[in-house]
């Protein structure tokens, strides 16, 4: 019995010393955050050291305050030696944090990867199978815009010597296995890191345009598509890098884009398809699936210009359906000014066919001059535009003389035809 009471007292010694090196712990962190906040790193860093090595698994905030520390070391270092030494730490620090919480959602293999590489320390070899790691194992933790430009590049630099119809099996395949990731990550990032990763697509496409042409696309895309044709994530990679390249008119795009759309009715596959049935002269088809994408696209930006690639497409074959889907657009995105310019054209194209004498005629220009102003309300940007194009319109409008002739001074007058506008006369 006295055996069972000793082993108790020491078991609860044991707890009790534990929860107070915690409660310590925590305390010289806060301190550490406390100092961190007013740029103190060489105060803050032999506490944090000293919670580091006591309590390594106390809170994730330890991993984030020392990875500032250390990037402060990093960046004050007075010599390639300290530089090193804290980048090295840093790179300690990462594999601590991953061992100790595995499932944080922090980047830390990439980072440690992108730590040597802005810091010219490893090989292009050891960066690139750090990056490989986690883009093959936890794709999701790999979103830094930079460091996706940076693997690819490497990856690129590998292959350069391998025979041609290899490279350019790997380099696509790879490529769009980025490109996917990208617009993965893209839908969840803030708008500087959008702008980011639009960047580092273009520097991709940069580094390999004399690689990943149209003709190399088709082949390789053509050879693989029956065994993906149930492969959704492949089709999209598929249809958007053969758009990118304007290869929207080949039959194997059309092929791609329509599989695509029957496995995935999306905005983007809708998107894709009216494309695709635009290069076979199909308008109607077109017009069709273009509006089936602005109807399903959530980003008013976004679905205002595919109301307005809509209004473009009919424009020369329905008048009444473009001026519907240019207001669309205006009602998706009261700011989009540009629909106005091309809905006031064809008011001013539609005079012959829609004015019942020459007065009307003539006078469809106050119609086309009252419409794109609404332009520049709409957009201040487009304000000198719109006023230039209305005095462009009114010089074709009715003179004075002609107004007084008809003796429609201030008088409402109303178009039919598919326009059902009314306008007022300027009063003499």
């Amino acid at each position: 019995m006295k055996t069972k009471f000793a082993l108790i007292f020491i078991l609860g010694f044991f707890f009790v010393n534990a929860q107070k090196k915690e409660i310590i712990c925590a305390e010289n962190l806060a301190k550490v955050n406390d100092l961190i906040k007013i740029n103190d790193f060489n105060a803050a860093n032999p506490i944090w050291s000293d919670v580091r090595k006591k309590c390594p698994t106390l809170d994730e905030t330890l991993y984030v305050s020392g990875e500032k520390i250390l990037n402060y070391y990093i960046e004050n270092a007075a010599t390639p030696e300290e530089k090193e030494k804290a980048v090295r730490n840093l790179i300690g620090l990462y594999d601590e944090y991953d061992a100790f919480f595995p499932l944080n959602s922090q980047e830390n293999q990439v980072k440690k990867a992108m730590l040597l590489y802005d810091n010219e320390l490893g090989t292009s070899v050891e960066i690139y199978a750090l990056l490989d790691k986690t883009f093959q194992n936890t794709p999701e933790k790999f979103t830094n815009p930079n460091a996706l430009y940076t693997y690819f590049d490497l990856f690129y630099s590998q292959i350069k010597n391998i025979p041609i119809e290899r490279q350019v099996d790997e380099i696509i395949t790879k490529y769009d296995a980025i490109i996917s990731r990208i617009n993965v990550a893209s839908k969840k990032a803030s708008a500087s890191d959008i702008s980011a990763s639009k960047n580092v697509t273009i520097g991709i496409d940069a580094l390999i345009s004399g690689i990943i042409t149209k003709e190399k696309l088709v082949p390789f895309y053509q050879k693989n598509y029956e065994s993906n044709k149930e492969n959704t994530d492949w089709l999209e990679n598929a249809a958007s890098t053969l758009f990118s390249k304007n290869a929207s008119a080949d039959p194997l795009f059309l092929s791609i884009a329509t599989t695509l759309y029957k496995l995935k009715p999306t905005s983007k596959s809708a998107y894709y398809l009216g494309f695709a049935t635009l290069s076979t002269t199909n308008r109607t088809a077109s017009i069709k699936y273009f509006e089936q994408a602005a109807q399903l696209a959530t980003d008013p930006t976004e679905k205002a210009t595919i109301y307005y690639l809509a209004a473009t497409t009919s424009s020369n074959y329905n008048k009444s359906e473009t001026k519907r889907f240019i207001l669309k657009a205006t009602e998706a995105l009261p700011s989009f000014g540009k629909g106005y310019f091309l809905l006031a054209q064809l008011y001013a194209n539609s005079a012959n066919e829609c004015g019942k004498t020459p007065f009307e005629k003539k006078a469809m220009n106050y119609l086309a001059s009252n419409t794109v102003l609404k332009a520049g309300k709409a957009d201040p940007k487009l304000l000198e535009a719109a006023n230039q194009q209305s005095e462009s319109f009114l010089k074709n409008a009715p003179t004075k003389a002609e107004i007084k002739l008809a003796n429609l001074s201030g008088k409402k007058i109303t178009f039919y035809c598919w326009i059902n506008e009314t306008i007022v006369v300027p009063k003499l």
